[in-house]
């Protein structure tokens, strides 16, 4: 269930500042952020494993993101 994050990257997951919107699955950078580089990720898709088995979990994606700072 784990996401292999960049270090800065994985502590503004960890601030929820940056998250994955879990329908669409786009990574969402809080406006927080606004004026800095992170915000050239915001709307992308993160690359996921093919396998279904070993993706993140749609349930935990969805947590996270109810915590996200827009």
């Amino acid at each position: 269930n784990g996401l292999l994050l960049r270090a800065d990257i994985h502590t503004l997951f960890d601030l929820a500042l940056v998250s994955i919107e879990p329908r669409q699955i786009k990574i969402r950078v809080s406006s927080l952020l606004a004026g800095s580089h992170y915000v050239e990720l915001d709307g992308r898709k993160p690359a996921f494993p093919s396998s279904p088995t070993v993706q993140p979990s749609r349930a935990a994606l969805e947590e996270h993101y109810s915590l996200f700072q827009p």
